[in-house]
């Protein structure tokens, strides 16, 4: 059997498969599936400093090659999820990346905060593409002084925990965005999320989607994230997970053939969650066919 096992900075894991935020729910979810602690780490849904109710439905559409999902970041809060699912989670010997944000730089500190006290928790995924209301609206990734300070903080308040930082895709110098980030304290990134867009019922010629618009993830944003990961780990430095569109074990060396350390699979948890459980075994065979001895030998 080929060794699978990564280090992705700091991080070491079994193998490069990482279950993607807002896929798993909270990992308890696929337990009746299979075991959780096959993957390298299991990245639960983006947690807030409080609970929040997310969009009005329908919340996902199946488009041509993918989906797109307006969940809207639905979730039970920081403080609930600590006290409830974590130790639960915990027991099934998963390693737990927890993915979090916030409306506003002080409550991304809050939760950083809870995150960084807690030894169960392995890493923390900040999603910066959310729209930061004390600032009229304006995305974090759109002002560099409130995104800087918002790393420099969350960085601070996680302690000795990695910090990863999800890439947005919509952004003209991702290169650019990337060593800004590196600059600042993230320790790894993780690209791309998933792309805004719309479908309209050309019958009401109304959107389909109760919050109008979402963001599309699957197959087809696969070669953007390639070419995403593919630059930014040209020039600059800093480790990358791949995401969008993991639907294979050749889909996984396509992502690390590209530069990435590892990649999160989601859009497969919710089409075919049983599928997901197959995916470490189908790398290592795949692996031994073409006579890849390791993922260190595969990345070199």
């Amino acid at each position: 059997m080929a060794d699978l096992s990564v280090r992705i900075g700091s991080l070491v894991l079994s193998n490069p498969i990482i279950l993607a935020s807002g896929t798993c729910g909270y990992g308890l979810e696929l337990v009746q599936l299979g075991d959780i602690s096959t993957f390298g780490a299991v990245t639960v849904k983006g947690l807030s400093l409080r609970p929040h109710d997310g969009n009005p439905p329908p919340r996902i559409v199946e488009t041509a090659s993918g989906a797109i999902n307006s969940i809207g970041l639905e979730n039970i809060g920081i403080e609930k999820f600590l006290n409830e699912k974590l130790v639960e989670l915990y027991e099934l010997n998963p390693r737990i990346i927890v993915n979090f944000w916030g409306t506003i730089v002080e409550e991304c500190f809050e939760v950083a905060s809870a995150i960084g006290k807690e030894p169960k928790i392995m890493a923390a995924e900040l999603n910066v593409s959310c729209p930061n209301i004390k600032r009229g609206g304006v995305h974090f990734v759109a002002d560099g002084e409130l995104l800087g300070d918002l790393i420099d903080g969350v960085k601070t308040r996680l302690s000795d925990k990695p910090l990863i930082v999800k890439l947005p895709p919509n952004v003209l110098d991702i290169v650019g965005l990337a060593k800004f980030l590196a600059q600042h304290g993230a320790d790894i990134l993780s690209a791309i999320n998933t792309i805004p867009a719309m479908l309209i019922d050309w019958r009401t010629k109304k959107p389909v989607l109760g919050a109008k618009s979402g963001g599309l993830s699957g197959p087809c944003i696969k070669p953007v994230a390639i070419r995403v990961v593919y630059n930014v780990v040209l020039r600059t430095n800093i480790p990358v997970i791949g995401v969008g569109g993991v639907m294979s074990a050749e889909d996984v060396l396509e992502f690390l053939a590209a530069g990435a350390k590892a990649v999160e699979v989601g859009t497969l948890v919710m089409t075919d969650p049983e599928r997901v459980f197959a995916l470490v075994s189908e790398l290592n065979q795949l692996m031994d066919k073409n006579g890849i001895k390791s993922i260190t030998e595969y990345q070199s």
